[in-house]
């Protein structure tokens, strides 16, 4: 198996694409983190015939904007995910200034 996977770079049509709901806030603040939630799976696999590397290609099947209400309980979702995957009890600072700067509420809306 390889040792990363790539990302389809179409998102899913009609109300499988929640992000249609942050187009103005995306325009507004392109460099403003958003947090969402999504679901993926495998639509392909590449095998490498040279080494018999299998890189899957994981295809997002619902994206969703986390609303406001809802961020506090997202955030340490995440947190714990990504000490869990990476077996850290404490996040690198710039991985907690990263979540800190997609959970804050400067320019939000209420999604």
């Amino acid at each position: 198996m390889s040792g990363y996977v790539k990302l389809k770079a179409t998102l899913p049509p009609n109300d499988r694409n929640g992000l249609v709901s942050v187009a103005p806030e995306l325009t507004r603040h392109p460099h403003e983190l958003i947090p969402v939630i999504a679901y993926v799976d495998c639509e392909t696999t590449t095998i490498h015939e040279d080494t018999g590397e299998r890189v899957p290609t994981a295809r997002i099947r619902r994206i969703e904007p986390i609303p406001a209400k809802d961020r506090a309980a997202a955030r340490r979702l995440l947190t714990r995910a990504i000490q869990q995957r990476t077996g850290r009890a404490e996040l690198p600072a710039d991985v907690q200034q990263e979540i800190d700067l997609a959970f804050e509420t400067s320019h939000e809306s209420e999604v």
